[in-house]
């Protein structure tokens, strides 16, 4: 499956040959193939449907975006892909990465998996 890059996707928004639904969809097939069976632990597919349609206009006119595990997302807990940390308390707010994303139009997709603490075991990142 060839898909866009993502200046070739925002371009297509601005000129009005894709919409932001259709690209939210597209994204969305993408998390939901077998390709991608293993990146998500959690996903927010109903909320990204619903918050896309106040996003036009926006300067990223509400591309699909996820969220690594070690950045918060207000009402989720961060466990940075530890299982020490996956019984901590949730995020009271957006980290300011995250909350920045959103700002400009971003939708959150879902949290994405990762190597524990963001170090693998042999030393790479």
């Amino acid at each position: 499956m060839h898909l866009p890059d993502l200046h070739t996707t925002l371009n297509s928004l601005k000129t009005g040959q894709s919409s932001a639904q259709m690209e939210l969809e597209r994204a969305i097939a993408v998390a939901q193939s077998s390709a991608c069976e293993r990146v998500f632990l959690k996903t927010m597919f109903d909320d990204a449907r619903t918050k896309i349609t106040h996003l036009s206009g926006s300067v990223l006119q509400g591309l699909a975006v996820s969220v690594k595990d070690l950045f918060d997302v207000a009402g989720q807990t961060t466990a940075a892909g530890s299982t020490i940390f996956a019984q901590a308390p949730k995020a009271s707010q957006d980290c300011p990465a995250v909350a920045r994303l959103k700002a400009a139009g971003g939708v959150v997709i879902g949290r994405t998996n990762m190597s524990e603490f963001a170090f693998s075991g042999v030393g790479v990142n």
